[in-house]
């Protein structure tokens, strides 16, 4: 049951350099999760492995937002908060846009899942 511990490779001393991964899941992809610690999880640099799901969201719920939640929630991330021109610019342009140029801020679990670890 996540989230879990899932890989633990050994002590490191002050002079290793060692790598602490969160991995944001999904309770339908946890073949991905396991995937990545059976694979570069494994590296002898990682020291731990974390996966979160929607169980450890701030808000259980929030993948079951209705499109009118999602919308006024999207609208709230991507309003100015006096912020420097470029980045307030940037964040309206892109809020939600994925690699690709997919647009993504129309997909609550998403969405929930960027706020992941809560």
């Amino acid at each position: 049951q996540l989230p879990f511990i899932a890989s633990y490779q050994h002590s490191h001393t002050h002079n290793d350099f060692a790598v602490d991964v969160v991995s944001v899941a999904s309770q339908t992809r946890l073949s991905y999760t396991h995937a990545q610690i059976d694979t570069w999880g494994k590296h002898k640099s990682i020291r731990y492995v974390w996966g979160f799901t929607e169980s450890e969201d701030f808000d259980t719920n929030c993948s079951k937002k209705s499109e009118e939640e999602l919308a006024a929630h999207v609208k709230a991330c991507s309003t100015n908060y006096g912020w420097d021109h470029a980045i307030e610019k940037f964040v309206k342009l892109y809020y939600g846009v994925v690699e690709g140029g997919r647009l993504r801020s129309d997909e609550s679990g998403w969405m929930c899942a960027q706020r992941r670890p809560g």
